[in-house]
């Protein structure tokens, strides 16, 4: 299953690109996205150039945000800064992940 999420990192972000969207009001930022078809589900991690005023853009070291888009309404979460029980609650979460397969 995780094979099926089309995965781009960073390593092709320059600074000189990222200086460069930076000067131009953006920035980059590396974001996830799952999108339902049917009974499938189309997902990403890739670099996405954002607009400084993007609710994502905004974000800073460990913060998290999920967004839904749906029918009728859009809906944000965000989590400025989570502590160390959720660096560490992911620590034994991808720790049993790993030990279960």
């Amino acid at each position: 299953m995780l094979d099926q999420v089309q995965r781009t990192g960073i390593r092709e972000l320059t600074p000189e690109r990222v200086r460069t969207a930076r000067d131009s009001g953006m920035r980059y930022k590396l974001v996830c996205r799952a999108e339902r078809h049917g009974a499938g589900v189309d997902a990403s991690v890739q670099p996405v150039l954002l607009h400084a005023s993007d609710l994502l853009a905004g974000l800073e070291g460990a913060s998290t945000a999920i967004h839904f888009d749906m029918d009728v309404f859009r809906l944000s979460l965000v989590e400025h800064n989570p502590g160390i029980e959720a660096t560490a609650y992911g620590l034994l979460a991808d720790f049993l992940r790993a030990v279960r397969a």
